[in-house]
């Protein structure tokens, strides 16, 4: 069956213009939010940029000290630089360089289709296919660099398919560039250029020699700092960040026990066609969506079939059979070294499905049509129309995908995004240019996203007021708004300096932007216990603070958020007690506010007020727990037991929730004298 030129063209711009109106529609606001990654890269982007250094001063880096923490491949963030010249450091330029990646990807696979099966019928399916693939959808909406290795790979193995000598050194070029793109292609891509080199490369070893060596310094040239910077540079921790699964089942000895099903779970129809990676993550997948539509199923199982009947049987096609089988089987290993099923890690694999259930849908409807065409003798092209239906059936399947991604995704998504960021400080902006001299510092809670010092230069470059903190930065002598996860404000607060609220679509990611009133009278260090297994309550309560008992704890968050030492979360069976000393001037009706507080006992001046029991639905950050207490002139006593809790917020105010006036908090009696200033006796 053969398909016109004309037809062709037309075919290939309706598919490359229907993804450039399905990946720009609502890309600044779906994916939900703005992770720090796809920060980090928009502010390394427009400093490369401006001043061709990084945020850390460095001149043109291969590899970029990630947020802070390990090395990132460079690539996406000199990719992100031509959008970000164009429409800014904002959000849909970001995200928009994930769009001409994936367009790209588009085309070349068209290219690569055609040139390998010398089919530009295979090539518009090879291209339709992938359109169709939710995988590639999701990826080349985002800018968290993954799309970048697919983008890199579809041209590199059409370069090496294309056969000449000008193509095969683009090719090299670009095999060394892929190692700048994602970590994991140092595990995958070297068997898969191995194998390209071996079936396409070596063309010109004996054909033509100076084109063969330029090529191979070409590839060194461009791969060896990269591989210099992740095994002798020191960039590549990140490899042992995530491979502490493949450490552990090392010395157990069940290594490879542990990565057979591992290996062979990625191809599987669970993973492949119905629902991902059995631990989602929320930035990668879509909940119950595989990353292929269902009906490519038979289609790839027939294009392997038919491709291993003409390599062997036939003697034709021996080399794209090769190529296929080795692509196939290295696209896992990403995945692997991890020891867990991955779809970001596996990137590597993404454009061989739809490659393969092409050809085998070419193969299926030439068969068909000849088959059914030339025995029943009809004029109707019946083999066209089943096609059709299996075409509609793929188009179903991908329709369902976006709808569930543009309704429901954007909804349930938002915390895995880490909405909000943008909103609030679009609102403290507003705040500022409407009654700037009224606030002196805006808050960005340290606790409600992931690194979110980096949505500062992002989102707010020029407005210094701006800061990352918590309650531990609530200073008295300043006006300050905070913003909170309104989830974590109990009813008692509300009225105390709400100044503003930010609604989600989810609910659960609605923001208040607070004042904090009542937050002076906070002890910044605790004598802490272990409880003992006979919980032995009332001798403690009786001992009067024994020093020699107890250690001293500075809280880590060094504020009203005490975190427990050497506890984790949820682990039930492990209690400690916290307890402090409080001086007042005189007597004085007051309350002690807690929070996050679920299994708890209460005593003050040696007598339990209240006990909680674990369960207490919703637990808030501030004031979950409000108890009233009368202060008496002199030395207080208050001391906490809490078991299986990781964090607790603690102060004392008013009997409204402001600041008391006349109290200072100490770890000692001793250091309680009246003419001590509360900071010099809160030790």
């Amino acid at each position: 069956m053969k398909i016109g030129k004309y037809h062709i063209c037309i075919c290939l711009f309706c598919i490359l213009l229907v993804y450039l109106i399905l990946q720009t529609y609502n890309l600044a606001k779906n994916p939900p939010g703005l992770f720090c990654d796809e920060a980090s890269l928009g502010v390394e982007a427009y400093h490369i940029l401006s001043s061709l250094r990084d945020t850390r001063g460095v001149f043109l880096p291969l590899f970029f000290k990630h947020l802070g923490r390990s090395y990132a491949c460079g690539f996406a963030f000199y990719a992100t630089i031509p959008s970000i010249l164009i429409g800014g450091l904002a959000v849909f330029p970001l995200r928009f360089t994930a769009v001409w990646m994936g367009f790209l990807i588009l085309l070349f696979s068209y290219f690569l289709g055609k040139e390998l099966f010398k089919s530009p019928a295979i090539g518009v399916l090879n291209c339709f296919f992938l359109l169709l693939s939710p995988f590639f959808l999701n990826y080349s909406r985002n800018m968290l660099g993954y799309i970048s290795v697919p983008f890199i790979l579809t041209i590199v193995v059409f370069l090496f398919v294309k056969k000449k000598p000008v193509h095969y050194i683009l090719a090299m070029l670009l095999s060394g560039i892929i190692f700048y793109t994602y970590a994991a292609v140092f595990l995958s891509f070297p068997f898969l250029f191995i194998a390209l080199f071996l079936l396409y490369g070596l063309d010109l070893f004996s054909n033509n020699r100076k084109y063969f060596i330029i090529g191979i310094v070409m590839f060194l040239f461009t791969a060896g700092p990269a591989f210099y910077e992740v095994t002798l540079g020191g960039k590549g921790n990140r490899a042992s960040e995530v491979s502490g699964k493949i450490s552990a089942w090392q010395k157990e000895g069940t290594l490879l026990k542990n990565l057979t099903p591992v290996y062979f779970g990625h191809f599987s129809y669970d993973f492949l066609f119905k629902r991902g990676p059995a631990h989602l993550n929320l930035r990668n997948n879509v909940l119950d969506c595989g990353f292929y539509p269902k009906a490519f199923l038979p289609f790839i199982v027939i294009g392997l079939c038919s491709l291993f009947v003409y390599a062997f049987f036939r003697k034709r096609l021996w080399k794209e059979f090769l190529l296929i089988v080795v692509w196939l089987s290295v696209y896992p290993i990403g995945g692997v070294f991890t020891g867990c099923l991955s779809d970001n890690r596996s990137i590597i694999g993404m454009t061989v499905f739809p490659l393969i259930a092409a050809y085998g849908f070419w193969i299926t409807w030439s068969g068909i049509a000849t088959f059914i065409n030339s025995r029943l003798n009809s004029p109707i092209p019946i083999g066209g129309a089943v096609m059709v239906l299996f075409l509609l059936a793929i188009c179903y399947e991908t329709g369902k995908f976006l709808i569930e991604y543009h309704t429901r995704y954007i909804v349930y998504a938002e915390y895995a995004w880490q909405w909000g960021a943008e909103q609030i400080i679009d609102c403290y902006n507003k705040i500022e240019r409407e009654e700037g001299s009224n606030w002196q510092e805006y808050y960005l809670d340290n606790c409600a996203f992931n690194i979110p010092k980096i949505f500062l230069p992002f989102f707010a470059p020029s407005n210094r007021k701006i800061k990352i903190g918590n309650l531990t930065s609530c200073k008295d002598d300043k006006k300050q708004l905070f913003a909170f996860l309104t989830k974590h404000l109990s009813p008692a607060f509300e009225g105390m300096g709400i100044k503003a609220e930010i609604k989600s679509r989810s609910g659960a990611r609605d923001f208040s932007i607070v004042s904090l009133p009542g937050f002076k009278n906070i002890p910044r260090r605790w004598l802490v216990k272990k409880a003992s297994s006979s919980g032995d309550d009332v001798s403690l309560a009786e001992d009067n603070f024994e020093t020699t008992s107890w250690g001293i704890h500075t809280t880590l968050l060094n504020g009203a958020m005490i975190d427990f030492p050497e506890v984790k979360a949820g682990k039930v069976d492990e209690c400690y007690y916290f307890a402090t000393y409080i001086r007042s001037a005189k007597n004085q009706n007051a309350q002690v506010r807690l929070g996050r507080a679920q299994n708890f006992k209460l005593w003050f001046n040696k007598r339990m007020l209240l006990e909680g029991k674990t369960g207490a639905d919703p637990v808030y950050l501030l004031d979950s727990i409000i108890v009233p207490i009368t202060l008496e002139d002199g030395y207080n006593q208050v001391i906490i037991k809490l078991c299986g809790e990781d964090i607790f917020t603690f102060r004392v105010t008013d009997d409204k929730g402001f600041n008391l006036q006349d109290i200072i908090f100490s770890t000692e009696q001793l250091a309680l004298q009246p003419a001590l200033s509360s900071a010099q006796a809160d030790r």
